[in-house]
């Protein structure tokens, strides 16, 4: 894929895994991000795992897309085919880029190295959207953010989730056919009943292109 418009070494490159919890696709797990010594940024945010990677990283992932020519212009959000599928948590699994990124965005943000190491987190990936756009922080600037949205859908019933983890101060299973009025209306209480909408918002980047991905065929 070649994107016209930007200039790589000035974005910042997201992977952002949009989780089902089985094979219904009826439920995605988001989670409210937890300010941290390594992330700083957007704490309270509900957002799906989302993790940085290098500009590298992410030409090697979206060289796994066709060959076509698009112009970046922000708000740019893009399906992807998702012609391809990788495998998570299986034997040989890191030799792919797309499989490594997805296993090291789980085991470091969600906690859930031991269920990788042992096979109990296994899982179909794929690419399922692109997107870019302007993201502001709380201090007046912003950033160029260039976000894949990995679809992963787990292959074997998946070992219990913890109310949080190491990035998220909550972690939840939401209604996936919701989350995009949930971002229409700016309501993070419609997908996780009992949070403050006083203190947790919902206008992520990461949120927005789950919303998108899963309006197009996830």
């Amino acid at each position: 894929m070649i994107l016209r418009g930007i200039d790589l070494d000035s974005v910042v490159p997201v992977v952002s895994l949009l989780m089902y919890r089985d094979d219904s696709r009826s439920q995605v797990l988001l989670g409210v991000r937890r300010q941290s010594a390594t992330s700083t940024r957007h704490p309270d945010v509900l957002s799906t795992p989302t993790m940085r990677i290098p500009v590298s990283t992410m030409v090697d992932l979206l060289s796994a897309e066709s060959e076509r020519s698009v112009e970046l212009v922000p708000p740019y959000f893009m399906s992807l085919p998702q012609r391809r599928a990788w495998q998570v948590g299986v034997p040989y699994s890191l030799a792919t880029p797309q499989a490594f990124v997805a296993e090291a965005l789980i085991a470091r943000k969600l906690g859930l190295a031991p269920a990788l190491v042992d096979g109990d987190l296994r899982a179909e990936l794929r690419q399922s959207a692109l997107a870019y756009d302007l993201v502001h922080d709380d201090e007046g600037g912003y950033e160029q953010t260039l976000m894949l949205t990995m679809s992963c859908q787990p292959s074997v019933s998946p070992p219990a989730l913890p109310s949080s983890s190491p990035g998220y101060s909550l972690l939840a299973w939401v209604d996936a056919g919701e989350v995009g009025t949930a971002v229409t209306t700016k309501d993070p209480v419609r997908l996780v009943p009992g949070v403050s909408p006083l203190q947790v918002c919902i206008h992520g980047l990461c949120v927005r292109s789950a919303a998108f991905a899963l309006a197009n065929g996830g």
